[in-house]
């Protein structure tokens, strides 16, 4: 299955965590739950895809 997660959903993921466990983001290769990346990853990947909004 494959679903796509705006700005608002990575957000939300941050700021709600235990409502999103299951959220799996794609990025250079590798697949990790959005939750369990570290902080700096987190915001790297919502910067990412405000700019593929933009783009």
């Amino acid at each position: 299955m494959i679903a796509c997660v705006g700005r608002d959903d990575l957000q939300n993921a941050q700021k709600n965590p235990e409502n999103f466990k299951n959220l799996m983001v794609r990025v250079g290769g590798f697949s990790a739950r959005f939750v369990e990346l570290e902080r700096e990853v987190q915001d790297d990947i919502i910067t990412r895809a405000l700019s593929l909004k933009e783009g």
